[in-house]
């Protein structure tokens, strides 16, 4: 699910730069947590690069936010 998305350009490089926050579902009980990440992973990727260039560049940063502060 995608909560937030930006975008920004760099007219410098004649680029535009795309930021998205993404929560992943849980698995449920009967799923293997390294798969199930993995199908995440791999429609996320579809998803990124579905409306992309070819000579674009498409890079992904993973991280967890759910016990930050601020």
């Amino acid at each position: 699910m995608v909560l937030y998305e930006t975008s920004k350009s760099f007219p410098k490089f004649n680029a535009t730069g795309r930021s998205l926050l993404i929560k992943f579902n849980s698995a449920v009980e009967e799923q293997n947590p390294g798969t199930y990440l993995d199908e995440c992973i791999t429609a996320l990727r579809d998803f990124l690069v579905h409306d992309v260039a070819g000579k674009d560049l498409v890079g992904v940063r993973i991280r967890n936010t759910e016990n930050l502060e601020n």
